[in-house]
């Protein structure tokens, strides 16, 4: 899920007309779970508020310190800052298959079409008592030609304590998958 693409052939939207089907892929966004169109579902949740996110650095961005925001499985194109003290669990490890696809587990990563130079980290923790679990961080998609680097590091902890990091699959990174500051 989390903006993934399902084979949507042979449907339509709106009408009962096929001549408007939609063939191929199209991607996945949150829809509403009711006929009103009041609650929204989306990959990402916070628990504490009972609010559905499309995106990790929005729930993020929205959590007062001590939330907890679950992550479905699904391939998340972000680099997050994680400046609120929450708990952010994911699905578990992600699985590249080596075809260009990845499977199971909640990964976070930059998107691969934005190229260009290196990031330094995909994932930077500014807030202290941040706990991250069962996540795939993956660097690959920030390689830079020039430099013949990926992303600088995974996971990026800024001088904060409390900062708790379990379960995590880190891929990709030049120089530390976990790099902590003091």
């Amino acid at each position: 899920y989390g903006g993934s693409t399902i084979d949507a052939s042979p449907n339509w939207w709106g009408d009962t007309n096929p001549s408007d089907d939609v063939v191929g892929d199209v991607t996945v966004y949150p829809c509403y779970t009711d006929a009103s169109m009041t609650t929204l579902y989306g990959p990402v949740y916070n628990v504490t508020q009972d609010t559905y996110f499309v995106t990790i650095q929005p729930a993020i961005d929205a959590a007062d310190p001590g939330d907890v925001i679950d992550v479905t499985a699904g391939v998340f194109y972000e680099i997050l800052t994680v400046s609120t003290s929450v708990t952010i669990t994911g699905a578990g490890t992600a699985t590249y298959d080596g075809s260009g696809d990845w499977t199971g587990g909640t990964l976070v990563t930059r998107d691969p079409n934005v190229g260009g130079q290196a990031t330094n980290q995909v994932v930077h923790v500014t807030a202290a008592d941040v706990s991250l679990s069962d996540l795939t961080v993956d660097g690959r998609y920030g390689f830079d030609e020039g430099t013949g680097q990926t992303t600088n590091y995974g996971i990026m902890v800024d001088a904060v304590s409390g900062v708790i990091l379990s379960d995590l699959h880190i891929l990709d990174s030049t120089n530390h998958g976990i790099e902590l500051n003091n």
